[in-house]
């Protein structure tokens, strides 16, 4: 997902196609292209994550970053989020 991708005021995300990435990141499915709409809530959360992590020396668009190493201010890659979810997947006992 992309910074422009939220619509703060209409409270939506896009989910949008934009063929292959250099991350790797990819829509699923050619149907998964919509838009969802979500809580005042999550929308508040996305703000103080932006605020927080999205600061003047990160140069990308993508939501998701990492927040630490040589590769700080990057976006996410396949394998990074893969990880993600396993460690928590090992911290919480849920199944994926």
């Amino acid at each position: 997902m992309w910074l422009e991708d939220f619509e703060i005021d209409a409270r939506k995300i896009n989910i949008r196609d934009r063929g292959e990435l250099f991350n790797f990141a990819e829509i699923k499915t050619v149907c998964s292209p919509r838009s969802i709409d979500v809580s005042p809530d999550l929308m508040n959360l996305y703000l103080d994550y932006i605020a927080e992590f999205h600061i003047e020396n990160v140069d990308t668009n993508h939501v998701l970053i990492k927040f630490s190493g040589e590769n700080k201010g990057n976006p996410l890659e396949y394998a990074d989020v893969s990880s993600l979810f396993q460690r928590l997947r090992k911290k919480t006992s849920v199944l994926l």
